[in-house]
């Protein structure tokens, strides 16, 4: 499929870097009349919408740092699961503030050495990053 067969409306899109990080955002399409040309737009805050999600050390043995800051007030759920999505910790729930900046340690003592996820999920988009746990 491409644009062109896409009808206009609101869709959530998902961006995933050569490193395996993930954004989210909310994007407008809209079909103009007369010659099929598609425009599409992204809210104009969009930038401003960012989750700014760090992890160190990474890798890490048993305990690793992940700190964040949203730049909205926002209901957040900082979590860890395995490859497959299986929930493995919760690390932080509840409200963030704008520009506040969260930091939580996380202890993986009883975690095999493998590669999970970092989740930021948030009312206004997630961010998701790989951590690997060494022996």
């Amino acid at each position: 499929n491409s644009a062109f067969d896409l009808c206009g409306g609101d869709y959530t899109v998902t961006v995933t870097d050569a490193l395996g990080c993930n954004t989210t955002a909310t994007v407008t399409i809209a079909c103009l009349p007369g010659d099929g040309a598609v425009k599409l737009e992204m809210p104009l805050n969009a930038g401003a919408n960012a989750l700014h999600l760090s992890i160190y050390p990474n890798p890490f043995n048993a305990l690793t740092t992940m700190s964040f800051q949203s730049s909205l007030d926002a209901n957040a759920t900082l979590e860890v699961t395995d490859v497959t999505g299986v929930r493995i910790a919760v690390i932080y729930q509840g409200e963030v503030k704008s520009g506040k900046d969260y930091a939580f340690s996380f202890n993986s003592s009883e975690l095999a050495a493998g590669v999970y996820l970092c989740r930021l999920i948030t009312d206004k988009g997630t961010t998701v990053q790989h951590i690997v746990k060494i022996q």
